[in-house]
């Protein structure tokens, strides 16, 4: 969330597990997007309930993504959010987890 909301670093987009120790998903996606409206936040769900992906998107989800995550199915979720385009930067993709 530090990241998100004070780091100089451009955050291309989060994906954001609802569920998560400390503080909810649903909270954390409220703050960043306090912050910065612009970053897209893909909520993950192991509970397919309507409540939580209402939630998710009241709290500024762009979209919803439930468990287990096929591939082909993040592809096509993440793909409007994110430059598809062959990246001849060499800058490295830097993934950030709160588990680090």
């Amino acid at each position: 969330m530090d990241i998100c909301c004070s780091s100089g670093e451009k955050i291309d987009l989060v994906i954001m597990d609802i569920l998560i120790p400390l503080i909810t998903g649903i909270e954390v996606t409220r703050i960043i997007k306090k912050h910065n409206k612009d970053i897209p936040v893909i909520a993950v769900s192991a509970y397919a309930t309507r409540d939580n992906r209402e939630r998710s998107f009241l709290a500024g989800c762009n979209d919803y993504l439930l468990k287990p995550i096929l591939p082909k199915k993040l592809l096509e979720t993440l793909s409007p959010f994110l430059d598809t385009e062959p990246s001849h930067s060499e800058e490295p993709v830097k993934l950030y987890s709160s588990q680090q």
